[in-house]
């Protein structure tokens, strides 16, 4: 009967290390979920931010383009005039 005590009391404390060892897995699969998470945000807020920038230099492109515009057809202008 001892033995049987034993061995039970023996399965009993495999079954608790294999649940502590289980919950630690666990712990550290969410940690390393939420890392990915935290680190796919950052690579998304990068590239949200490298796109608005891009913007930004499309349209202050344009706008040089359209004052150069303007500052040819004035030059042209005024040169017509002192002819």
């Amino acid at each position: 009967m001892r033995k049987v005590q034993e061995a039970h009391n023996s399965n009993d404390r495999a079954s608790l290390r294999m649940i502590d060892r289980h919950i630690e897995l666990v712990k550290k699969s969410q940690a390393l979920n939420r890392e990915r998470i935290r680190k796919e945000a950052i690579e998304r807020q990068a590239l949200e931010r490298k796109e608005e920038h891009s913007e930004i230099l499309a349209e202050m492109a344009i706008r040089n383009a359209e004052r150069t515009d303007l500052l040819k057809d004035a030059a042209e202008a005024n040169r017509l005039r002192r002819q």
